[in-house]
């Protein structure tokens, strides 16, 4: 497994954030103490960033959603890009009994947008013993990966992952500097995945206040995915419901007192172009997922969730999985959803 002094020595590599460099020396002090050696100033020797090459390049080979089918191997499951190997595709066509849509799911009465609350961090790290930024890590290695792969293969639309709200930016510094480290690391590692799954990526939130690399990469990820037809991945950090309506609010006060809006245009289409979710069909939620047992939406998508259908796992995130998602679904499914109409008369 790889070491806190190894992540440090290759995210500086690869430029990240020095703020994560910081959080990794907090961390393991004493490590970091009796190979301070090995760390370099501004670069790395070439033994390492060949060794570093190496491994990016192994990285990029594999699958990073494994069991997520590709147009033209074996299937055409939605809005995945054809634009895997042949040696992927023969790969993925033996996989294919496992991905199978699963009998207990009616496909045809798939929600559009899940929303889901990555929860239970601290609970799965009390529980175990470990230190809070190993269960960020399998959240994104493992539980993230999952959330993804079901998506894609089930014909999710829309996928918001509430990662960090706006409230959080009160929690320790080390604490939100190894969120958005982590963020980083990880946003670098699934980049190529993105494309290549046809996905459509985004953040909302207070994204001014990440830290700039971070911000960077952001920008370039949502640039370089903003044309992909496949499952829309939306990243809500820094993100408060009621942060979002409030300057939605404003904007619209605004154009008002600018007289380029008139009191009776402010109608509820009106008022949802001014949220973040602005860019999202559908923006309201159908299903929203919480785990860590927690049954309440802690400042997420207020607006949007009007109509929501709510389903509250036991499991922490870092233990979400496939059968997670799947039960979710199914608990969705029984359910009567009439958005206020009858079915039959009074």
């Amino acid at each position: 497994m790889e070491s806190v002094v190894d992540r440090c020595v290759r995210l500086r590599s690869i430029q990240l954030s020095t703020i994560y460099k910081t959080h990794c020396e907090a961390a393991a002090p004493m490590e970091l103490s009796m190979s301070r050696s090995t760390i370099p100033g501004a670069s790395i020797s070439s033994h390492l960033a060949r060794e570093l090459r190496i491994s990016r390049s192994r990285t990029l080979g594999r699958n990073p959603f494994p069991g997520a089918l590709v147009n033209g191997c074996g299937g055409t499951l939605h809005g995945i890009a054809a634009t895997a190997s042949a040696d992927s595709c023969a790969d993925m066509s033996q996989q294919k009994s496992r991905i199978e849509f699963p009998p207990e799911l009616n496909p045809e009465v798939m929600p559009k947008h899940v929303a889901l609350i990555l929860d239970g961090n601290n609970r799965y790290s009390k529980a175990r013993g470990v230190r809070g930024s190993e269960c960020f890590e399998v959240g994104l290695k493992k539980s993230l990966k999952e959330a993804v792969r079901v998506s894609v293969d089930w014909g999710i639309e829309i996928l918001t992952l509430f990662y960090f709200s706006y409230d959080n930016w009160n929690r320790e510094k080390v604490e939100v500097d190894t969120i958005f480290g982590l963020f980083e690391m990880y946003l670098i590692e699934y980049r190529e995945a993105v494309m290549r799954y046809n996905i459509q990526f985004s953040v909302m939130g207070t994204l001014e206040r990440f830290p700039e690399t971070l911000q960077k990469l952001v920008a370039e990820v949502t640039e370089e995915s903003r044309n992909n037809k496949g499952l829309k991945v939306v990243v809500a950090a820094g993100y408060g419901g009621r942060q979002d309506i409030l300057q939605a609010t404003q904007r619209i006060a605004q154009l008002v007192a600018n007289k380029e809006l008139s009191i009776d245009e402010i109608t509820l289409d009106e008022f949802e172009s001014h949220l973040m979710t602005k860019y999202m069909n559908p923006s309201n939620v159908d299903l929203m997922i919480r785990t860590s047992g927690e049954q309440r939406v802690s400042n997420f998508l207020l607006w949007q969730m009007a109509w929501t259908e709510f389903v509250f796992l036991k499991e922490n995130w870092p233990e979400f999985r496939r059968d997670s998602m799947k039960n979710a679904l199914i608990s969705y499914q029984s359910r009567d959803r009439r958005l206020g109409l009858r079915k039959t008369k009074f």
